[in-house]
């Protein structure tokens, strides 16, 4: 061992706002704005009394829950709710190439109710999550994505190292207690792939949520004085060797300070998973491409990685959060050519007599010479009623880093997210304020109803 652990956690307890590139800084932003955009609209889900039930009447607090669903409380539990919000549209940024993280549904939810809490502002806030976003990374590339063939949820056990550093940046710890925290949440890491198959897909929105909570639980009991155990990412009994199946330890540390792991991040373009954004941008574009109609559609096939075959293939979900999973669903959307609509994601396209006539005429198979768990890339085959085959690959889409959005695309995104939530003119108040972070001196106007 080369106590990876302790180095990852004295580069989070020191990092600071002027050791981050400028171009790495503006990454940032962009995931606080878009966790804030995704959050704000995923309070508005049908499930949403489902969380309101379970906290019941919370702890009073000064930690913020996106759209009001809870009274503002204390920062665990906010962390909770919003990173179930957050996540809840499926819409919510990730890393390219997948490792298993989700910054902007574990991260961001971590360090914005931590920084409520204690009053922090926008320069202690993006610090914050630069140091959750490198280490929560980090700790995902070291397991080389090897944790969920095993039948863990990535994110789930990844999560709370990121949200603790995040945590601990702003309570302000040093290296060694930094240490203790990422100790300790390593008994918050959890979460199990079987809502894939066989119901129970709420639970998947659930994984974000106490990742962001676990972290900051685990930060706040290295506050109180609890010692975590060393070496709990690299350690013979620690995270790597304990849930994934090929991990890498020295990818912890690889041009730590040098290379920032939060240009990496990539931002959704529609409300589904992952794995159908490339058959979905495919179609997007062979239809711009081809001008057909779907009522010209025979059948499609979309080849992909195993993971696709194997956890996307379903062809008749039965709600809005399994049909995010389901690439016949999803590719369906994009065919009646609704994919830039967050709503076409939901109820009535689950039970649209149309849509499920042409899922069952999508179908999923591995693509030959496919890579392996973090491989996005599809290959669509449309054939049309006439006989003629339209064919494309893709391995990139709007978003991704090697075809990043615009500024402007990104304040559209937000808009078209929050506006029904917010309105228009509190929505492109609070964008403006979210542009301007860093010369915030408070956060406590950040993510409720206008007042």
């Amino acid at each position: 061992m080369a106590n990876e652990t302790f180095r990852l956690a004295e580069y989070a307890a020191q990092i600071a706002f002027h050791d981050v590139p400028a171009e790495a800084m503006r990454r940032a932003k962009d995931c606080l704005i878009d966790a804030v955009a995704v959050g704000c609209r995923g309070s508005r889900a049908s499930w949403i009394d489902v969380v309101q039930k379970y906290i019941g009447t919370p702890c009073p607090g000064s930690s913020i829950v996106f759209g009001n669903a809870v009274a503002p409380t204390r920062a665990e539990t906010a962390a909770l709710v919003n990173g179930i919000l957050v996540h809840g549209l499926e819409m919510d940024c990730l890393r390219k190439p997948g490792v298993g993280v989700h910054p902007g549904a574990v991260v961001v939810p971590s360090a914005l109710a931590v920084a409520q809490e204690r009053g922090a502002n926008g320069v202690q806030l993006l610090t914050a999550i630069v140091a959750g976003c490198e280490v929560l990374i980090r700790v995902g590339k070291a397991t080389k994505h090897s944790v969920e063939p095993g039948g863990f949820h990535a994110p789930g056990v990844t999560g709370p190292f990121g949200s603790a550093a995040a945590a601990g940046r702003l309570w302000g710890f040093d290296a060694t207690r930094m240490a203790h925290a990422f100790g300790i949440a390593g008994s918050m890491c959890g979460g199990l792939l079987q809502f894939t198959s066989t119901g129970g897909p709420l639970v998947k929105r659930l994984h974000m949520g106490r990742a962001a909570e676990g972290g900051i639980a685990a930060a706040r009991w290295a506050q109180s004085g609890m010692a975590g155990p060393a070496g709990i990412v690299e350690g013979r009994h620690g995270m790597l060797n304990g849930f994934a199946s090929d991990p890498d330890a020295n990818l912890l540390i690889d041009g730590l300070g040098e290379t920032f792991e939060t240009m990496s991040i990539c931002f959704k373009r529609y409300a589904a998973h992952i794995t159908a954004h490339m058959p979905i941008y495919a179609v997007e574009v062979l239809r711009s491409e081809a001008g057909f109609t779907v009522d010209d559609v025979a059948r499609v096939t979309v080849r992909g990685s195993q993971r696709t075959a194997d956890h996307n293939a379903n062809r008749q979900p039965t709600d809005p959060i399994s049909a995010s999973y389901s690439i016949p669903f999803c590719v369906a959307v994009a065919l009646y050519g609704q994919q830039l609509e967050p709503d076409s994601f939901g109820e009535a396209s689950v039970h649209h007599d149309g849509m499920r006539e042409l899922r069952d005429r999508i179908t999923v198979v591995k693509r030959d010479g496919s890579g392996g768990h973090s491989d996005w890339t599809a290959e669509v085959e449309i054939e049309l009623k006439n006989g003629t085959i339209l064919r494309r690959f893709q391995e990139d889409f709007p978003g991704t880093p090697s075809m990043p959005l615009t500024p402007d695309q990104l304040a559209e995104r937000f808009m078209t997210l929050t506006s029904p939530v917010w309105g228009a003119k509190f929505a492109e108040q609070t964008l403006d304020r979210l542009e301007n972070i860093e010369k915030e001196a408070s956060l406590d106007w950040l993510g409720g109803l206008p007042c």
